[in-house]
């Protein structure tokens, strides 16, 4: 199981494929960091915010914004969905 998860990918199909691959590994109170979660001006509909919304909508796990690190970057902490 994961306690801390880092993603350093910036395209679409990169953050999607790493998020479906780690989603297993999961477990409540691990930390998911993103290096890039803002690239592309923070746009919902581009690459890795695109990747993460899809990906909120089919994973069992609730997300908890953590830190923020610089412009770019975000963290977030698991939990179970209720």
């Amino acid at each position: 199981m994961a306690s801390l998860v880092c993603i350093d990918c910036n395209l679409y199909e990169s953050y999607r494929d790493v998020l479906q691959w780690c989603d297993e590994s999961l477990q409540a109170g691990a930390i998911v960091y993103s290096n890039d979660f803002n690239t592309f001006r923070a746009q919902p509909d581009r690459d890795p915010r695109r990747a993460w919304n899809e990906y909120l909508e089919r994973t069992n796990w609730d997300f908890d914004p953590f830190l923020n690190v610089g412009w770019g970057a975000r963290s977030f902490v698991v939990q179970t969905r209720d």
